[in-house]
């Protein structure tokens, strides 16, 4: 018997904030409790998608994720389907579902070595007029299509405040290397993206100009991209016309994740989780304007490629 990820969702929801380090123990914990082993990563790739469907905020630097407020907005180019996000308290639902929109469930499909993503909750409406008057009476907040609002204001890539430079002769220091696309022992002393072990936890820091900054690591892997003679990692391919410009599914090669903000301008394209390959190391996001595309990859300083 698969993790309840709607439970979980139910006591994040209640519990509204905590460290990130013991919401890991928990989804392991409960995952034992099925009989089911699982690794770091997938407790990892299981709150990037909770960040990514717009459930929960996570600060990975400050080991802090907190529940987002219960929204419900329209996706892109789907003619009145609308998805909920954020918290969802007991309740919620029943108060949806009386309202005067139509409720589907869907049940992603789990990969093999993930966690199960809650049930995504769809809303069939005919008018804007109408959702909105069903996000008011089931309590939610109206939020006129958040992806192309997100895709609108992504912020540029920034690295963080100074940093003292790491100890020197610290074993555990390793410097991302975007041939491989992973990170590997390093002396320290070149710029670019490193992480390193401290207090028993995982930190990132950027090099650059022999200056040492505090870094996110999707961030410092995307300012490494573009440091390293532009290197581009995304394609898109266009699936069908529709009245505004095409749409398509976007693909990111390798296996480090987009910032938590172009992730979600991304998912919420479709409402559902992207699909992860580690065969072929492939992220793929599905339902994508090519306009929501063109501007994730100008944000992260991508050369958007077709395919």
């Amino acid at each position: 018997m698969p993790v309840d990820a709607d439970l979980i969702l139910r006591w994040m929801s209640e519990t509204g904030a905590g460290p990130v380090s013991d919401l890991r123990e928990k989804l392991a914990w409960l995952a034992r409790t099925q009989d089911t082993s699982t690794s770091r990563a997938a407790t990892g790739r299981w709150l990037r998608d909770i960040s990514a469907l717009g459930h929960a905020e996570v600060d990975w630097q400050s080991d802090r994720w907190s529940v987002g407020p219960p929204v419900i907005t329209p996706l892109p180019c789907s003619d009145g389907t609308a998805v909920l996000a954020g918290s969802r308290r007991t309740g919620l639902l029943e108060r949806l579902e009386q309202a005067d929109v139509s409720i589907t469930t869907y049940g992603p499909t789990v990969a093999s070595g993930s966690l199960p993503v809650p049930t995504v909750i769809f809303a069939q409406y005919d008018g804007q007029d109408e959702l909105k008057a069903a996000a008011i009476e089931a309590g939610l907040t109206y939020s006129p299509c958040a992806a192309r609002t997100l895709a609108e204001h992504l912020p540029a890539l920034k690295l963080g405040a100074e940093a003292p430079p790491p100890a020197h002769g610290n074993v555990t220091l390793q410097r991302f290397n975007h041939e491989d696309m992973a990170f590997q022992p390093d002396r320290g002393d070149r710029d670019g993206l490193y992480r390193i072990r401290l207090h028993g936890a995982l930190r990132h820091l950027y090099r650059l100009n022999g200056t040492w900054h505090n870094c996110e690591r999707a961030t410092g892997i995307f300012i490494h991209y573009a440091r390293s003679g532009g290197v581009s990692v995304m394609r898109f391919r266009e699936e069908r016309d529709y009245p505004g410009g095409p749409v398509g599914s976007m693909f990111i090669d390798g296996a480090g994740p987009l910032p938590a903000l172009h992730a979600r301008a991304l998912t919420l394209c479709s409402g559902l989780p992207p699909r992860f390959s580690e065969a072929a190391r492939m992220t793929t996001y599905a339902n994508i304007p090519a306009t929501v595309a063109s501007a994730v990859a100008q944000s992260l300083q991508q050369r958007l490629q077709s395919c």
